[in-house]
C-alpha cells in the first residue's frame, strides 16, 4: 500500500481513492478476525474453569489455572511421606481414640470373616453327611427290596430231598449182601431258618417297617405300597409252608 501511494504521483484521485478503500476493508477484516479468535480463546478458559473446579477439604474452591501451581510428587517415596502425613492429620482430627477404633474395626471384619467362613465349613460338612445319609439308605432300601423279592421264590422242601431207599421186602438172594434201610435227609433240615427264629425275624420286620415309614415320608407311596405287598405275600406262603408268622399289619 506505501508503494501504492508513493507511486501516487502518476495516479488520479480517483483511483488512489480506490486503492485506500480496498485497502482499508482488508485490514478491517483482518482486525475483525481477531478479534473474534480472542473473544473465543477468553469464553474456551472460562469454560475450562468452570468444569475444572476442584474442592478441597477447607471448602475452597481451586480453578484449573490455580491447580497448575500445585507442586505434584516426583518420587515414590515423596508420596509415601504426604500419604502418611495426610493420615496423621486426619487422625488428629478424628482424636486421639482414632487408631483404637481403627483396631477395633479391623479385628471385628476379621471375626465376621472367619465366622462366615465357619459357616461354609459346617455347610459343606453337613451336605457331605446328608449324602452319606441318603447313600446308606438307598443301599438300605435296594438291600431289603432284593430280601422282599427273594423271599417269594420259591424254595424247595425238605422233604421232597429225602433220597427213597430201595424196596428190601423181597428175599436177598443167596450170596447178595443186604443193607439197611437209611434215609438220606439234607443237614440244612437241621438247621432252623431265619423266619423260625423269632428274635432274627422280628429284627427284620422292623427293618422293613422304618423303610416303609421313610418311604411314605418321602413321598414314595407306589416303592411303600409295593414292598408291603411283597412282605404280605410272602408271609402268606410262609404260612402255607406252616411257618409261624407274625402279623405284619401291626407293626405299620
Amino acid at each position: 500500500m506505501i508503494d501504492q501511494i508513493k507511486s501516487s504521483a502518476t495516479m488520479d484521485d480517483a483511483e488512489l481513492r480506490r486503492t485506500i478503500a480496498q485497502e482499508y476493508k482488508y485490514l478491517t477484516n483482518v482486525f475483525d478476525q481477531i478479534k473474534q479468535f480472542r473473544q473465543s480463546e477468553t469464553g474456551q478458559e472460562k469454560q475450562i474453569e468452570r468444569h475444572v473446579k476442584v474442592t478441597n477439604r477447607t471448602g475452597q474452591i481451586k480453578t484449573a489455572t490455580e491447580l497448575k501451581d500445585v507442586q505434584r510428587a516426583k518420587t515414590l517415596e515423596e508420596l509415601h511421606q504426604r500419604l502418611d502425613m495426610y493420615k496423621a492429620s486426619k487422625a488428629v482430627k478424628k482424636g486421639p481414640r482414632y487408631e483404637v477404633n481403627l483396631k477395633k474395626k479391623i479385628k471385628k471384619k476379621a471375626k465376621v470373616a472367619k465366622a462366615k467362613e465357619e459357616r461354609k465349613k459346617l455347610a459343606r460338612a453337613l451336605t457331605k453327611e446328608k449324602r452319606s445319609e441318603r447313600k446308606r439308605e438307598e443301599e438300605e432300601e435296594r438291600r431289603l427290596f432284593e430280601a422282599a423279592n427273594s423271599k417269594n421264590e420259591k424254595k424247595p422242601n425238605v422233604k421232597d430231598m429225602k433220597v427213597e431207599s430201595k424196596d428190601l421186602s423181597e428175599e436177598p438172594k443167596v450170596g447178595s449182601i443186604v443193607f439197611n434201610k437209611i434215609d438220606i435227609v439234607d443237614e440244612t433240615e437241621n438247621d432252623r431258618p431265619s423266619k423260625q427264629r423269632p428274635k432274627v425275624a422280628l429284627d427284620k420286620l422292623e427293618k422293613t417297617q422304618r423303610l416303609i415309614s421313610k418311604l411314605k415320608e418321602k413321598g414314595n407311596v407306589d416303592k411303600a405300597a409295593a414292598i408291603q405287598k411283597k412282605v404280605l405275600w410272602s408271609n402268606v406262603m410262609d404260612k402255607a409252608e406252616g411257618v409261624k408268622v407274625k402279623l405284619f399289619s401291626r407293626y405299620i
